[in-house]
């Protein structure tokens, strides 16, 4: 198992991009900030990629990339998403 980010900028505003974030509540990601999800999953980024790929407008951006590992961060409010962390991640150290 890995852990792979999910990032994006979607440029259509006005779009409902709920697709996408149905999409990734399916393989069960979690909504980490604005625009970045983490997933843990058996798939590649390139293939986390190319499925997430399908539900955003030509022009938006999206990077996936693995980052199975260690982990800092400070001030996530979301309890659920440190818990998250905590049980899919490798050393994680709140800064």
């Amino acid at each position: 198992m890995r852990t792979v980010a999910v990032q994006y900028t979607l440029h259509q505003p006005h779009r409902n991009y709920t697709l996408l974030w149905n999409h990734l509540r399916s393989i069960g990601a979690v909504h980490v900030l604005d625009s970045f999800w983490l997933v843990r999953t058996t798939s590649t980024a390139k293939q986390v990629y190319e499925v997430a790929a399908n539900y955003i407008d030509g022009n938006d951006e999206l990077l996936t990339m693995d980052v199975t590992g260690d982990a800092w961060w400070t001030n996530l409010r979301d309890p659920k998403v440190v818990q998250w962390m905590h049980g899919n991640m490798g050393t994680l150290r709140a800064a």
